[in-house]
């Protein structure tokens, strides 16, 4: 994707960021952005010594150039992030050892929201990035339209104890002691074109080593969404937590006020929205209740809904088939659901309410589609906007009927011919 800037390489920006960073009228012409880094542990090779191979890596690749633009910039991000109160740049370590975990970044969605006078109309040059990582750092990175500096977003998922007996509370080989984020975002507008951001939690490798690994791993994970605000004077102007150049840093708290209490929708009836001490940071909520459910696609928005595949493993490695798969569906802007979209599925389904069903005033805030066994795919909607289709690992392709709120195809004109 094409950014605006200069050469961010020049190791003097490591500590200032006072050039023209990013400036419309400077190109650096196309840029691949790529997250990375290990990925999994593997108890039997020894202890991993804490290195920079273990940290989470964001590189801006120039195509042209073939040099990383980010090469002194994402460090920085880092050291100013553990400036404001994180361990990140330390690495999770596992009983006290030396064993440190890795912590990779999920894929980033890649975005061009805004032109060079701020609307939101786009130009053709990056002003958004989302991402996450293993340790359940959420990140929002954004470039200004027209000045020369940029801003990072961190935010946090919950504690795996907050939604888990406390014996499962600790981390393992595999995952630290939050939520872990492994799905690229997705992100949509809402009807005053702020961004709405989604993704889901949890992790899932193949592999097996006694008690550590991911099959045995019963923490309970959960949905996320939270709004940015699609005016640049909203989504840029909030004070930072720490501002440093041309670098700024919002930092949002690791306390429990941040997601204590925040559900899918409210109770009150009024879209959800899950402000704490007059900060916002996230939006919605959503629980999953099995043990050891977990999302590892990206979630879709369409047709005024949000739909989202999790996956159960078997935990006995030896077990008949590698686990069970769930696909949920929302309002994507987390109030109760307008008709049941499963209704005419034909699918073995249920419905999820925001109390006990049989309270008076209970809503319908969800659906869930029971897909069988295997590891699903994300979900994708085919071209007549009536069905999804999952993909699972046993090799089948399920087509599930769903009724949207909104047709997302309209012809938008016609061809006539000629008669001969």
């Amino acid at each position: 994707t094409p950014v605006r800037g200069d050469d961010l390489s020049d190791p003097t920006a490591s500590t200032d960021f006072n050039k023209e960073s990013w400036n419309h009228s400077h190109l650096s012409g196309w840029v691949a952005f790529i997250t990375g880094s290990s990925r999994i542990f593997n108890p039997f090779s020894g202890s991993a010594v804490r290195d920079d191979a273990l940290l989470p890596h964001l590189l801006a690749i120039d195509i042209e150039r073939g040099i990383n633009l980010f090469q002194y910039t994402w460090p920085e991000l880092l050291r100013e992030h553990q400036q404001v109160g994180s361990s990140l740049p330390e690495g999770f370590v596992q009983d006290n050892t030396e064993t440190c975990i890795p912590y990779a970044l999920s894929a980033p969605a890649v975005l061009d929201i805004w032109d060079s006078e701020g609307e939101i109309s786009g130009d053709g040059y990056t002003d958004h990035l989302y991402f996450g990582d293993i340790t359940g750092r959420f990140y929002g990175v954004k470039f200004h339209p027209s000045e020369s500096w940029m801003k990072m977003d961190v935010r946090h998922t919950k504690p795996i104890g907050a939604i888990n007996d406390v014996d499962e509370s600790l981390h393992n080989f595999f995952r630290s002691d939050r939520q872990p984020i492994t799905a690229m975002p997705v992100v949509a507008f809402d009807p005053q074109y702020n961004l709405r951001v989604y993704f889901g939690t949890g992790k899932f490798e193949n592999v097996w080593e006694l008690t550590h690994n991911d099959m045995t791993d019963e923490a309970k994970m959960s949905l996320y969404s939270f709004k940015d605000y699609g005016k640049v004077s909203d989504s840029m102007g909030t004070s930072p937590s720490l501002s440093e150049g041309n670098l700024k840093v919002q930092f949002y708290g690791e306390n429990k006020e941040y997601w204590d209490g925040c559900a899918w929708v409210a109770t009150d009836g009024k879209p959800n929205d899950c402000v704490k001490s007059g900060s916002p940071c996230w939006t919605s909520i959503h629980d999953f209740t099995r043990p050891g459910e977990r999302v590892v696609g990206s979630a879709l928005v369409a047709g005024e809904l949000l739909f989202v595949t999790t996956f159960v493993p078997e935990t006995d490695p030896c077990g008949a088939n590698i686990g069970e798969s769930y696909l949920y569906i929302f309002d994507y802007l987390a109030r109760p659901l307008k008709k049941d979209p499963l209704e005419n599925s034909g699918w073995s389904y249920y419905k999820i309410y925001d109390r006990d069903e049989s309270d008076t005033g209970a809503r319908h805030i969800g659906s869930v589609a029971e897909l069988g066994t295997g590891m699903p795919s994300q979900p994708v909607l085919d071209s007549s906007g009536k069905y999804v289709l999952v993909q699972t690992s046993d090799a089948k392709i399920l087509k599930i009927h769903v009724d949207l709120n909104q047709r997302p195809f309209y012809f938008k004109g016609w061809v006539q011919e000629d008669e001969e």
